[in-house]
């Protein structure tokens, strides 16, 4: 009950105001605070390195040429002087072989000196070094171009990875230039035939070049720019290892150059000669390996075709010829010498034939008819075709039907009847056999009987 009375009294008293206490005065944190520093976190650095340079490198010196004379070693595989046993004849072919692969060098130059110029226009083609199974010398000879234009090519030598590129000597058609094969491809291996010397390998820089001077040390090289023949080394000195260089010269010339201690004697060379191969090797050499003789039966040199430029009759040569002695009298009569008999040789254990023995005495010259030209015989008949003749007619069959036969006005009333023509039968027929034509007979007529009265 108090509790409601409390209630009632204050809803009589109305809204009650009661005042908030005063705020309390907070004084602001001071403008300038000092605030503790923090350092920020130091991250970690290796302590720097000491440089340490590095020791002093030897600078390399090569060591200075021997410029000893040169000594042939003993062992034949490393020097062969001696030439080829046999020189072939090669053909040259109409355009450029392919390059073959080959595991050693040519041998060094031979020398073999051309003949004169049989004919204007002639070349001088072999005089090198051409594989065959093996490094065999083509022989030199003269020859005219194949067909009119035709320019000769000289072989092809490169050292390439260890390898010769070889490509023989060949003709080139008009307005074409020979290119070398381009590194990179496949070159095929050259053939080696069974029993062949395995010489020593291409001794040199990489590149073109040419055999060395004759009396060489064999595997050495000497570069040459393409196109170069290789007689224009056959008048230079022997050279004993590599350094000798060819290069192109004045108009027509090539220059030959190597240092001191290249050569057998051991002096410098520089030379010039003719860039044409049949001059270069007319030369003299400094060493006279002489090539060896050509085949049986090589005339040396090839005439050139009748009716070609420089085509000219060969000299004649003012030959014996046995040739009979004509008639006494002859204008060109030449009796002929006399003959003088000459005693029988005495040999041991010969007997003289019974009776004096008195040597044949010489006999005149027998006249020889003159000779005449043999009367002309008739012309003989000119053969001509004979004239076709008419197609024969060909035998057809008649065509099969009733077979007429004539009908005896008497039948017999007894007897043999009568007897029916045989019918032939038809004959194979032939273009070029004629046919009989049949010949038709009349039936036998039966005997006829007379009948009592």
């Amino acid at each position: 009950m108090r509790r409601v009375a409390l209630i009632l009294f204050f809803a009589a008293c109305g809204p009650t105001y009661v005042e908030a206490p005063p705020p309390r005065y907070v004084p602001p944190p001071p403008r300038y605070a000092q605030q503790q520093y923090v350092p920020p976190p130091q991250q970690y650095q290796p302590p720097p390195q000491q440089y340490v340079p590095p020791p002093p490198q030897e600078q390399y010196v090569p060591p200075p040429a021997p410029q000893e004379q040169y000594v042939a070693p003993q062992d034949p595989d490393d020097y062969l002087d001696q030439p080829a046993s046999a020189s072939v004849m090669i053909e040259p072919p109409m355009e450029a072989p392919p390059p073959v692969a080959v595991s050693w060098a040519p041998p060094p130059m031979l020398v073999e000196p051309p003949p004169p110029m049989p004919y204007e226009g002639a070349v001088w083609v072999g005089g090198y070094w051409h594989w065959d199974g093996d490094w065999v010398w083509a022989s030199g000879r003269w020859m005219g171009p194949p067909r009119p234009g035709y320019g000769w090519a000289p072989p092809y030598y490169e050292h390439r990875g260890g390898v010769v590129v070889y490509v023989g000597g060949h003709w080139n058609p008009p307005g074409v230039v020979f290119v070398p094969p381009p590194p990179g491809i496949y070159i095929q291996p050259a053939f080696v035939r069974p029993g062949v010397r395995i010489g020593p390998p291409p001794m040199g820089p990489a590149g073109v070049f040419i055999p060395p001077p004759p009396g060489s040390r064999r595997g050495v090289i000497v570069p040459a720019p393409i196109g170069t023949s290789p007689s224009v080394v056959v008048s230079a000195p022997p050279i004993v290892r590599p350094g000798m260089v060819v290069q192109h010269g004045a108009a027509g010339q090539v220059n030959i150059s190597a240092p001191p201690g290249v050569t057998s004697t051991g002096q410098a060379v520089t030379h010039s000669v003719s860039s044409h191969g049949y001059i270069a090797a007319g030369l003299p050499p400094v060493v006279h390996t002489p090539a060896p003789p050509p085949p049986v039966g090589h005339p040396g040199y090839t005439p050139p075709p009748v009716g070609h430029p420089g085509y000219t009759t060969p000299p004649l040569v003012n030959h014996p010829v046995n040739t009979p002695p004509g008639p006494v009298g002859h204008p060109g009569y030449t009796p002929p010498p006399s003959v003088t008999p000459q005693p029988p040789i005495q040999h041991p254990g010969y007997t003289a034939p019974p009776g004096p023995v008195s040597p044949p005495a010489y006999a005149p010259p027998v006249t020889h008819p003159v000779y005449t030209t043999p009367p002309q015989q008739p012309p003989r008949p000119v053969y001509t075709t004979p004239p076709q003749q008419p197609p024969r007619p060909v035998y057809t069959t008649p065509p099969p039907g009733p077979v007429q036969h004539a009908t005896p006005s008497y039948q017999p009333s007894g007897g043999t009847p009568p007897r029916r023509p045989p019918v032939m039968a038809p004959a194979p027929t032939h273009p070029l056999t004629p046919i009989p034509t049949p010949v038709r007979r009349p039936p036998p007529r039966p005997p006829v009987r007379t009948v009592p009265h």
